[in-house]
């Protein structure tokens, strides 16, 4: 916000986090969440350039305001950032070295991905993680109950 104040813009902040940081240095605050939709469209109206900076926006409702106003960001790449699956594909189709990694959707897979990968590894769900939440380091056999509660909750 500060950067794009020195250059002359007015700047607008949506945030669900009425304390939030950004909301002390903004011209206009709008105190709501990232999937309030009325509140998104606000933004937008009173916006030439809508920005985000995380990936935790509803990329439909994204995709949708994408086609109203002036994100050049663009929704492509919330949507897959926000699918760690798709995300840790689309780097691999890419040839980009990442860790190796499996899709697990059973106990079965969960079994195979342990002989195949072996000790530590990190189980993660596939959507809703951020921050190291919705992961788990598994450094053993003794970590694994809690790995499997993870596994349900996927």
């Amino acid at each position: 916000a500060q950067s794009a104040q020195r250059m002359g813009f007015q700047v607008a902040i949506l945030d669900p986090d009425e304390d939030c940081p950004a909301r002390f240095v903004a011209h206009q605050f709008i105190n709501a969440k990232f999937s309030d939709i009325d509140a998104l469209n606000q933004l937008g109206d009173i916006s030439k350039v809508v920005n985000y900076e995380f990936e935790n926006i509803d990329a439909e409702q994204l995709e949708k305001l994408s086609n109203q106003f002036n994100i050049p960001q663009g929704s492509q790449t919330v949507a897959l950032l926000q699918d760690r699956l798709t995300e840790k594909q689309t780097l691999e189709s890419a040839n980009v070295q990442i860790v190796p990694f499996m899709e697990v959707k059973s106990t079965e897979d969960f079994n195979e991905a342990i002989e195949t990968i072996g000790y530590p590894f990190i189980i993660k769900t596939r959507f809703g993680g951020y921050d190291g939440k919705g992961q788990l380091v598994i450094q053993s056999k003794e970590d694994l109950d809690e790995a499997k509660k993870l596994l349900t909750d996927t």
